[in-house]
């Protein structure tokens, strides 16, 4: 193998873009394989355990690791959202042209080097001929149904990040570095308390966005406005997938959120994409976020080493990239947790090929909180029962992963649990599940969340999908603030799932109002949290029985 560093690409604007190259130690051209990171192209091959050059190489291909523009080596200010779709484009065909390429180029990358994959596909260079993202999204939002919801948490951390990364590596002078620095490095390391305690328009890092751009990008862009036709730009897809004309190969772990996204995307791909992009094909495996995906560690029983993620990804390049003809599989194969092995399935079925209602209850007695709730396939007797719960905006539950140990939430006031008693067969759910919750609230807005729980014979509780409804966003983009006291049908959308809750398992959801950090926390007045200094401690109640039956609908087969 020879590897050349800081090969350099100029762009379209004279900004000089640098990458390390690993190609075959011989004068024949290959197809390349491309990856564009923020993550410094000197420190990213092998830390993943999937991007080791070294084993594409062997097999034929050259990989180049990209600094994007304004990041490592590369020259420029980096603009996210703006420079992606060019500086791609023009990456492409400049290793096209290149005597040891032979035309064919792929990419390749996880979080936001994945989402820069869909960019480079939305812009179509000509020698693009496939992608292969992994746990990312084409959103702002990486629940694309999760209407008014942000996850500003994330991108202000996720942007000093990136700040406190350029100024270690000298894209600031030393008078800016050593001013700001220190400055960067402690709104990082304490930013999940500062948001808790300020709306995201007053917090203190706020003093930075006239130095650090990408300070300046999060309150310009990443903070979204509510108040003008923008708003679905910044929080809706940023792109059109049905537009896109190459093949993907999409992957999540299991117990990432983004397994929700990567389905949708190769859902969406399959059935309208133009050209090659209907040949996509989706992979979820049984990995975490961050960790290699060779395997996994959770608090599931997932099995080591019987899926060669790296295999994978060659096969795919093989197809498209050099023409190999491969074995034929179903384009979605999704791992199913609790059958401990994959699922192959022809297309992807929101609805299932069949639906089980499970409905809420409380037995005729007051469940105010807690775990006394339960699960039936029966509905309620009673025509008219209720569930209460508090929640105070300043005293938001926290949350877990998907695969992770949770309880059930029986000493917060603002958790209702719904168990269903011992099943006396396998559930397999493959699709959307949701659940019609009829339910009021004594604020103008507030939120609700869903997570539906596997309860296994020794009482342990696995988090398997979770869903969330702001009320006012409840029907549009346009707020439609809530009459307190007024019972409303909220549709929350619970997750992508594919799972099998065993025989004599239990089957449980839990109503939330509150799953912080992953979700902002409400505070109830109808002003975006971001920029509201008040807040309202509220009762929300759920309804069962009659007309107001909430019930969770699984999609099953």
């Amino acid at each position: 193998m020879k590897v050349y560093y800081n090969h350099g690409i100029v762009m379209r604007d004279q900004i000089t873009l640098r990458g390390n190259l690993y190609c075959p130690d011989c004068e024949a051209s290959c197809p390349v394989i491309l990856m564009r990171t923020v993550f410094r192209k000197d420190t990213l091959s092998k830390s993943w355990g999937i991007f080791d050059p070294e084993f594409y190489v062997r097999n034929g291909y050259a990989v180049y690791i990209q600094d994007v523009r304004g990041i490592g080596e590369s020259e420029g200010e980096f603009m996210r959202f703006w420079a992606d779709r060019q500086d791609a484009y023009d990456t492409v065909e400049a290793l096209a042209a290149q005597p040891w390429c032979d035309g064919n180029v792929g990419m390749f990358g996880n979080f936001y080097a994945g989402f820069l994959t869909f960019q480079a596909a939305a812009a179509k260079p000509p020698h693009l001929k496939a992608i292969c993202p992994f746990e990312t999204h084409v959103s702002l939002n990486r629940n694309n149904d999760a209407r008014g919801i942000t996850m500003y948490y994330a991108h202000i951390g996720w942007c000093l990040a990136r700040e406190v990364s350029r100024m270690l590596s000298g894209h600031y002078s030393r008078e800016v570095t050593e001013k700001y620095l220190p400055l960067a490095k402690h709104y990082l390391e304490n930013y999940a308390g500062l948001v808790t305690s300020f709306p995201a328009e007053k917090l203190p890092m706020k003093e930075l966005e006239g130095v650090l751009p990408l300070v300046k990008d999060y309150f310009d862009i990443a903070l979204p406005c509510y108040d003008d036709e923008e708003m679905i730009r910044r929080e809706g897809r940023l792109m059109d997938l049905s537009q896109l004309e190459v093949p993907a190969l999409l992957l999540a772990g299991w117990c990432e959120s983004s397994r929700n996204t990567m389905i949708e995307h190769g859902d969406i791909l399959r059935r309208c994409g133009k050209g090659n992009a209907a040949q996509s094909e989706v992979i979820i495996g049984y990995w975490k976020a961050g960790e290699p995906m060779a395997h996994g560690e959770t608090a599931l029983h997932i099995p080591e080493n019987h899926f060669h993620v790296e295999g994978e990804i060659l096969k795919w390049f093989d197809r498209w990239l050099k023409g190999k003809a491969q074995e034929g599989h179903s384009p979605f194969r999704l791992f199913d947790p609790g059958l401990d092995m994959f699922v192959e399935l022809e297309h992807w079925n929101v609805d299932g090929e069949k639906s089980m209602t499970w409905y809420l209850d409380s037995q005729g007695h007051a469940n105010t909180a807690g775990g006394d709730g339960i699960l039936s396939l029966s509905p309620p007797r009673s025509l008219a029962g209720s569930d209460r719960c508090v929640y105070d905006p300043q005293n938001p539950a926290s949350g877990c992963g998907y695969g992770e140990a949770c309880k059930a939430g029986e000493e917060r006031e603002d958790v209702l649990v719904y168990t269903s008693g011992i099943l006396e067969e396998d559930i397999h759910v493959r699709g959307v599940p949701r659940l019609s919750l009829y339910a009021s609230s004594s604020a103008q807005d507030t939120d609700f969340i869903a997570w539906i729980v596997d309860v296994d014979p020794e009482d342990n509780a696995i988090l398997t999908g979770d869903g969330i409804v702001r009320a006012r966003y409840r029907d549009s983009w346009e707020a439609q603030p809530l009459e307190p006291g007024k019972v409303y049908e909220f549709d929350v959308k619970v997750s992508d799932l594919v799972y099998t809750f065993k025989k004599g398992h239990r089957l449980r959801l839990e109503i939330r109002n509150s799953d912080f950090p992953k979700f902002e926390a409400n505070r109830n007045t109808g002003i975006r949290p971001e920029r509201d200094d008040s807040y309202q401690v509220v009762q929300n109640t759920v309804y069962h029985g009659g007309r107001g039956a909430s019930r969770l609908i699984l999609p099953c087969w």
